[in-house]
């Protein structure tokens, strides 16, 4: 469902640039057919979220653990779309990364991406299971906003890689999601490590479930 959004959000980006759109109520129709677009996309979230059998509230292990209802979102922030290149390490690292019930599993450092907000540059690793069978990557992040509007142990992004070092990224926290953990305490989620923590408060994407 990400993927959809990526061709639009980059040409987005270049009109806010080009004519420098803000953030108020008054909405260019560029802004208006993103917003619809992110409304859509959370609906279909809703709805698979609530249906999936893997999810964490139908999940037979855990199941009646706890009962859905529509997830909460920050309005849509323009504030927080960004583009980025993927920086690679030299050296890619082997960490421990904590599950919420205790466990952990070792993942590679593989490289990081920046973004810059209010004149200050900010720094995103992101990281892949040392399984080779297992091609996902991983960006977990933190911020000042947990354990307040958005679950505490923090969110995720998905990064879709791609194999050019040219290639931009767009990173869009209205796309930030929880973790299956802030659904249901029996799953256990991978949480964001320590060096994912942003200085900042991300108003954007999902908020906390039982806000």
């Amino acid at each position: 469902m990400f993927d959809k959004f990526e061709n639009f959000i980059l040409i987005f980006l270049i009109f806010c640039l080009i004519f420098s759109v803000g953030c108020s109520d008054n909405f260019t129709p560029e802004q208006k057919r993103y917003i619809k677009q992110i409304e859509d996309y959370r609906i279909d979230r809703d709805k698979f979220i609530e249906t999936d059998q893997m999810s964490a509230f139908n999940y037979a292990p855990t199941a009646g653990f706890a009962k859905f209802h529509p997830l909460n979102y920050f309005d849509v922030n323009f504030s927080f779309i960004f583009t980025s290149k993927f920086y690679q390490y030299p050296v890619k690292d082997t960490v421990q990364i904590s599950k919420s019930r205790g466990r952990t599993a070792k993942f590679i450092r593989i490289g990081f991406i920046l973004f810059r907000y209010k004149n200050k540059e900010y720094k995103l690793n992101i990281y892949k299971m040392t399984d080779p069978n297992n091609t996902e990557f991983y960006l977990g992040f933190k911020d000042k906003t947990n354990n307040k509007s958005t679950y505490k142990y923090g969110r995720y992004l998905n990064f879709p890689f791609e194999d050019d070092p040219n290639f931009l990224y767009t990173i869009d926290f209205n796309l930030a999601f929880n973790p299956d953990c802030a659904y249901n305490p029996q799953k256990s989620s991978y949480l964001p490590t320590i060096d994912n923590y942003l200085d900042i408060e991300i108003t954007a994407g999902e908020k906390n479930f039982n806000n």
